[in-house]
Order: C-alpha cells, then sequence, then structure tokens
C-alpha cells in the first residue's frame, strides 16, 4: 500500500498531526496512528499543542505549522483540553485540508449532501460493514453520543444507507431501554 501511495502522486501526502497531552502528560493515539501512516505510504508531522499557553497560542502554532509544511491533510485529535476553545480550533483548519470533516463548512457540505464523503473514522466504520457484507437498511438504530458534529454525521452516514437512526445522548431517559431496543448501536460516548 505504501508504495502505491507515493506511486500515484510521486511523492508521499504529508498529514499534519495536531494533538494534546493528556493529564497526565501522555498523547494517546498519536504512536498507533504514525504507525498507520508510515504503512500506507503517508508522511506524517505531529504537532503536540499545550493548553498551558491558551487557545490563541495553540491556533497560531498550527497555522504556522500549517504555513510551514504545506501539509495535505490536517487532523486534529479531539477532544481538546477543556481548557482551550476546541471549535475555534477545529475553525482554524483550512477546509482544503480538513481531512476528517471538522471544519463548519466541510460539516454543511457533509450533512447537505454536497459531499458524500464522510470523516474517516466514520468511512472506515462504513468500511468493516461493507467488508462483512452487513446491510443496515432498514434497521431501527441509535448512535449513543452527545450532539456533536461527529455523532451527527455517523447519523446521516447510516441513514444514507436506509437506517433510521437517532442520537442517544448518554443522560437520556431510559437510556439502558433505549440500547436494547436498538437494532443498530453506534457507542461512540467516548468513555467505557
Amino acid at each position: 500500500a505504501a508504495e502505491g501511495v507515493a506511486a500515484l502522486r510521486g511523492t508521499p501526502p504529508l498529514l499534519l498531526l495536531v494533538a494534546f497531552p493528556s493529564a497526565d502528560g501522555t498523547v494517546r493515539h498519536v504512536p498507533g496512528k504514525l504507525r498507520a501512516c508510515a504503512a500506507a505510504g503517508v508522511d506524517a508531522a505531529p504537532l503536540v499543542l499545550d493548553s498551558v499557553d491558551g487557545t490563541a497560542r495553540a491556533i497560531a502554532a498550527m497555522e504556522e505549522a500549517i504555513a510551514l509544511r504545506r501539509p495535505d491533510a490536517v487532523f486534529v485529535q479531539v477532544p481538546a483540553p477543556p481548557d482551550l476553545d476546541e471549535a475555534a480550533i477545529l475553525r482554524a483548519i483550512p477546509p482544503a485540508a480538513d481531512v476528517d470533516i471538522m471544519t463548519p463548512a466541510c460539516f454543511r457540505s457533509y450533512m447537505s449532501g454536497a459531499s458524500d464523503l464522510p470523516p474517516v473514522t466514520i468511512s472506515a466504520a462504513l468500511e468493516l460493514l461493507n467488508h462483512h457484507d452487513i446491510s443496515v437498511d432498514g434497521l431501527a438504530g441509535v448512535v449513543a453520543a452527545g450532539e456533536s458534529p461527529f455523532a451527527l454525521m455517523f447519523a446521516e452516514a447510516l441513514r444514507r444507507r436506509g437506517a433510521s437512526v437517532s442520537l442517544l445522548p448518554p443522560a437520556a431517559p431510559a437510556w439502558a431501554d433505549a440500547l436494547s431496543a436498538a437494532e443498530l448501536v453506534v457507542a461512540a460516548v467516548g468513555r467505557s
């Protein structure tokens, strides 16, 4: 796969991977993403932003890295620390490099049907369904998550495949009953 990606363009694409350290100082999920990029023939440049510097400095560092590196794609690992304005950081991604459909313009484009390509995580889930020849057409389901662009796009992607899907916030009354009654469940609450 790695050779195929480089052969298509002549050079490997570059992904700017923006991440934040957790409270214990570790940067989760980035090593796995770097290994996956290397296996696929994608150059990845990690940019770890410290929340101590604040939202404006985090955005400035991201914009500087984008101007300097000129990546083909920008992926921001969410959630951002609570003391940063995650929405502002996501808005700073150039829409043309928004590989995970996190900018408002790309989100609106997907939800309106102007774009068929969902975010990478949702694309991977749909590919798993394809690989195992699982149809969701006609199924009633839930996306167990709070309302977020990601959850809304996941529900929309499944609706486009014929499922009847609604959001099920973690604090919803009768949460367990709603999960038990669903024929299709997407767990996207971000915790066990």
